[in-house]
């Protein structure tokens, strides 16, 4: 007898809409999709476990997500992306095929993020230009930036080649400039058809410093940490968490492959393993499976954050709007001073944190914080690791 794959039917919509198959793309779905998929969806048959990995390749989303309780919410593409288009823009919706490949490049940049952060190397900034400079102004501004001059760009065209008809060492000169002056991605697109698109350009407006942490609500497992980078420059680090049926996997990414930070990571999934029942006995690791993604930057200070993101998810509670953790905990739970306790209370104020979560050793520093700059927050002292979790789920 064929084995079943009990999936969540939700979690089968979700993926189809994820991959961009839907309303006039649902007829793009191959045969042996489309033959079942709604009868999936609505949960009256279950797929089988060969059918679910046929599925998950199509809608590149890893198999385990069919059977998450819950839609993640990291379902939205960049939005600010702006088209080159040959024609009328007759598409309501973006085929999957372009879908595929803004993900795709979405990952590479996420990658290309890592490798500076491995290198401890800043993020190229880019100035925006507004709208009221003419064209002839923006062509000017680009010269300058790049230190590229007309002369010189002439110099670049092949005469009389035939190999190069389309003038291809023109382009790659600008890709190859752009790229090394500017830190400037620039990838070629598969399977999208011109008439939808000739090309694009995605950009990721830096969040501003006073939205960074949010003031509404989190999902549980999500929340926000300030700490410092290999360099000792302070930062602010998303982590997001999800929780799976599984047998005990907890897989970190976003975390590069540095030795200490990898083992900050494990020091604290060990702990929640340990730890988990004194903050609720409901919470489960041995049918569990824990991803966590950390975002905007990496520090290997990431026990406290990590185990309460784990123990938020674990328990379906949120962490306090506004709230920003400070702190770490060592191999054996010790729970370590804060080091430069007013610098990292300025980064807080500078991202939106109203709320701090603060270790009590780290009291002795106070009166080193600047009257108007401890104003600005409420702070939660915590003595422990565990008492900092319920402490940041706002349980007293």
């Amino acid at each position: 007898m064929v084995s079943e794959a009990i999936i969540n039917p939700a979690m089968m919509i979700w993926a189809r809409r994820y991959a961009g198959f839907i309303e006039e793309y649902e007829e793009l779905l191959p045969g042996y999709i489309k033959k079942h998929y709604k009868l999936w969806e609505n949960g009256e048959k279950y797929p089988t476990w060969n059918q679910l990995r046929q599925v998950s390749n199509k809608y590149i989303v890893p198999t385990a997500f069919f059977f998450m309780e819950t839609e993640p919410d990291f379902d939205d593409l960049p939005t600010l992306i702006n088209f080159r288009k040959i024609g009328p823009d007759n598409y309501k919706n973006e085929s999957p095929e372009l879908i595929k490949e803004i993900r795709k490049s979405e990952h590479r940049r996420e990658i290309y993020l890592d490798l500076l952060f491995e290198l401890d190397e800043p993020i190229p900034k880019f100035e925006v230009i507004g709208e009221s400079k003419s064209r002839r102004n923006v062509v000017k501004y680009i010269r300058e930036k790049l230190g590229i001059s007309l002369d010189e760009q002439k110099s670049w065209i092949r005469k009389n080649n035939s190999l190069d008809k389309e003038h291809y060492n023109f382009l790659n000169k600008w890709k190859e400039i752009i790229t090394e002056k500017m830190g400037i991605l620039i990838f070629e697109t598969d399977g999208v058809i011109l008439e939808e698109m000739r090309g694009l350009c995605i950009f990721h407006e830096e969040q501003a410093s006073s939205t960074l942490i949010p003031e509404g609500e989190l999902k549980p497992g999500h929340l926000y940490s300030v700490g410092p980078s290999e360099s000792g420059k302070l930062g602010v680090y998303k982590f997001e968490t999800e929780m799976l049926k599984g047998n005990g996997k907890f897989t970190p990414n976003g975390i590069g492959s540095k030795k200490d930070v990898n083992e900050a990571v494990k020091i604290a999934y060990q702990y929640f393993k340990s730890n988990a029942s004194s903050i609720s006995g409901q919470i489960s690791y041995k049918d569990k499976d824990y991803v966590m993604q950390v975002k905007v930057g990496m520090t290997n200070q990431l026990t406290l954050a990590t185990f309460i993101a784990l123990c938020s998810v674990a328990t379906n509670r949120q962490v306090l709007p506004s709230l920003a953790i400070l702190g770490n905990f060592s191999l054996g739970g010790t729970v370590e001073k804060v080091q430069n306790l007013a610098d990292a209370l300025q980064v807080c104020l500078d991202n939106g944190a109203k709320k701090i979560l603060v270790p009590m050793s780290s009291y002795v520093d106070i009166g080193l914080v600047p009257p108007d700059l401890l104003v600005k927050f409420t702070m939660i002292p915590y003595n422990t690791s565990e008492e900092a979790v319920m402490k940041a789920f706002g349980i007293e």
